[in-house]
């Protein structure tokens, strides 16, 4: 296997593992809105700890999907570059 092929595949599983952490976890960037244009509160009372940890975690994976998916494209980029 040569390094460019490496570097293809790499990439192309960063991306992929990337891509299903964004189809679970979407990034936030604004707010959600139901089908009559209310502005969705997804929460209905104090949360406990188990739901900030959960809350934490799913904020870290939403804000790190972007990044994979940016370290897939590179790794895809220097593999096209070596072969080329």
């Amino acid at each position: 296997m040569r390094l460019s092929d490496a570097f293809n595949i790499a990439g192309l599983v960063v991306t992929t593992g990337s891509a299903a952490l964004m189809w679970y976890f979407p990034p936030r960037g604004t707010a959600m809105f139901d089908d009559d244009g209310g502005q969705l509160v997804t929460w209905k009372s104090n949360p406990t700890e188990e739901g900030k940890a959960k809350a934490r975690r799913q904020r870290w994976l939403s804000r790190a999907a972007p990044l994979a998916l940016g370290a897939g494209f590179l790794l895809q980029l220097i593999g096209a570059i070596i072969a080329a």
